[in-house]
């Protein structure tokens, strides 16, 4: 498995735990909209997102995410980005 789907697969248990829907029925097209997400909702996302993840997501990046795929691709940098500067400190 890749870790782009890995990572999917993540974004796609957290919202489908939110959203209350089967995690097969969300795809990378998915648009957040859809699934009727709220600005309180999307806090929510980040925080579950970065504790299965271990990232730090910023107050943004979340809320500019239009599908699943977006959000995929925001967590994706956010791990690679992380996992750099953490190699770095030692």
């Amino acid at each position: 498995m890749t870790a782009a789907t890995s990572i999917f697969l993540g974004v796609q248990h957290c919202l489908a735990d939110q959203c209350v829907v089967a995690p097969a029925t969300l795809t990378a097209e998915t648009p957040l909209e859809t699934l009727g997400i709220d600005s309180l909702e999307r806090v929510e996302l980040t925080l579950c997102l970065e504790k299965h993840f271990g990232v730090t997501l910023g107050d943004q990046c979340i809320k500019q995410c239009r599908t699943i795929g977006d959000i995929t691709t925001v967590v994706q940098g956010a791990s690679e980005t992380q996992t750099e500067t953490s190699g770095q400190e030692g």
